[in-house]
Formats: structure tokens, sequence, C-alpha cells
């Protein structure tokens, strides 16, 4: 019975032995698998940003190549750098300085290579001769109300702009259509003369 114990003990932990054996290598194989997939896993993640990164920059970018693919654009006015201020009426009481030296600004072109057309009280009626610029090239005038009629009405509230036109653009007339304006931008003043011109 002694001999036949020991035997089967022997038996038995040998077995045990071989259990442990591809116990452990069933943990190893299972180790390499998690781990597998782990890094599989971290590639699929960062595939995906990869593929969202470039879809999101195209998205930011793709404006602005079409921006660029468009062509001349107009120059452009800010109109809190005006002089004077063009959300207040100005009232003159002797000749003005209006200015937009350094309101304006150009995507394209060289501010000194825009032009300038002012008018006071420009009429929009159709069919009729246009009333001329009072001032081309500069973008600053001295308004006198002195030399104008039209502001003798102190009570009376006139319109003065500039408009900003780059190389490429022009303002033209047209006795159907009226004045014609490209490649510009319009800057504005309501304006009353209190002068005493007497």
């Amino acid at each position: 019975m002694t001999k036949m114990s020991e035997f089967s003990r022997n038996r038995a932990q040998a077995n045990y032995g071989g259990f442990s054996h591809s116990g452990n290598a069933y943990r190893r194989l299972a180790r390499l698998l998690i781990g597998y997939i782990s890094e599989n896993a971290r590639m699929i993640v960062f595939a995906t940003f990869l593929v969202g990164i470039t879809l999101y920059e195209g998205c930011l970018w793709a404006p602005d190549i079409h921006e660029r693919s468009s062509g001349n654009q107009p120059p452009q006015l800010d109109y809190s750098l005006m002089e004077p201020d063009p959300d207040m009426k100005v009232i003159m009481t002797g000749p003005t300085i209006f200015s937009v030296t350094s309101a304006v600004f150009d995507p394209d072109d060289p501010v000194k290579d825009l032009n300038y057309w002012w008018f006071l009280d420009y009429r929009q009626t159709q069919g009729q001769t246009h009333t001329p610029a009072i001032s081309v090239g500069t973008d600053t005038i001295q308004l006198d109300p002195c030399i104008y009629p039209q502001l003798a009405d102190t009570n009376k509230d006139h319109t003065l702009e500039v408009i900003v036109v780059d190389p490429s653009g022009k303002v033209t007339y047209d006795l159907s259509r009226n004045r014609k304006i490209e490649h510009a931008v319009v800057g504005l003043w309501v304006i009353q003369s209190h002068a005493n011109c007497q």
C-alpha cells in the first residue's frame, strides 16, 4: 500500500506538473494575444486620428485655396478709422478735412496704387446727367462749404462719399444704369453746413 501510495503521489504530481506547464503556456499565449490585439487597437486609433486630422485640415484650408484662386479682391475700409467719425453727422462751420488714410487696406495691391473718387450729394436719379466727382486721386480732401452752393441750406443734410478703387477697378457712368463701380469700396459721411459764408 505504501509503494502504491508513493507511486500514485508521484504520478499525480507528474500529472499536476504537466497541467501547470500547459496552464503557463496558455497564459503566455493569452498575454501575447492581448498584446497583439492592444497593439492593433492602438494602430487603428492612430490611423483614425490621422484620417480625421487630414479631413479637418482639408476643410480648414480648402476655402483659403479657393480664395487665392478667385482673383483680385477689392479694397476694404475700416469705418472706425475714417476721419471724421462716419457714425456721427458732421457739422461744418468752415473748411473741414475728410480722410481715409488710416482706414483703407487692400489684400492684393499696395495702398499707394489705389485711387479715390469723392462725390458730394451724388444723384441716383436714373437717366439724368451724373453728378461729377469733386476730387479724384487723393485719400484726403478739405471740403469748404462756402464753395458749394448746395451746402448753403444749413437745415439740410448732405452726403459726402469716397469711393476707393483698386488698379483693376473703375468708376463709370451710364445713363441707363447711372454710376457703376467695380473693384471698389464706398465710405460715406452725412454732413451739414453751419458755416457763415457771407
